[in-house]
């Protein structure tokens, strides 16, 4: 298997934590998990692997939104398959959805902007912030929501 490299007890606990909506189902041999830590779900799937260190073949099931995407094994070779409608509406039933499984996150994003050079007013800037989060509804429905707090300077030069 790839990535056999151990973690300390603490360490698995914290890799572990980093995941959300994680489900073990043991009878099956999958592990379910949302997908929103890294842009390269590969860099996921080995950490978790990682730190969930087993014995048997696990198939890992990453979800965008609630959403399975596909099962995937760290075997020699590395295998992916998709899943069919059956497998999905029985992962709808180990993993039933609920909003309190994700994490309340929120992004703050600055963004300024300066305008030189026209006769009327030769210095601008607009300075504003942005705060954004997102609401999971239900399965694959998202709602991303916002606030934005504008600032604008304008220096003028009389004659």
């Amino acid at each position: 298997m790839m990535g056999q490299r151990g973690f300390s007890q603490q360490t698995k606990r914290s890799v572990l934590t980093n995941f959300e909506n994680l489900t073990v189902d043991s009878t099956t041999h999958r592990v379910y998990y949302e997908q929103r830590l890294y842009r390269n779900p590969l860099i996921g799937l080995i950490e978790l692997n990682q730190a969930l260190t087993s014995q048997t073949s696990t198939e890992y099931v990453p979800m965008y939104q609630g959403v399975p995407i596909a099962g995937y094994r760290l075997s020699s070779p590395f295998q992916a398959t998709l899943l069919s409608r059956q497998e999905r509406k029985a992962i709808n039933r180990v993993v039933p959805f609920s909003m309190r499984r994700y994490k309340f996150d929120f992004r703050i994003q600055p963004e300024v902007i300066a305008n030189f050079g026209f006769k009327l007013d030769p210095y601008q800037t607009k300075t504003s912030l942005l705060l954004q989060s997102q609401l999971y509804l239900t399965r694959g429905l998202v709602l991303n929501f916002g606030l934005e707090f504008r600032y604008s300077i304008t220096t003028t030069i009389r004659k």
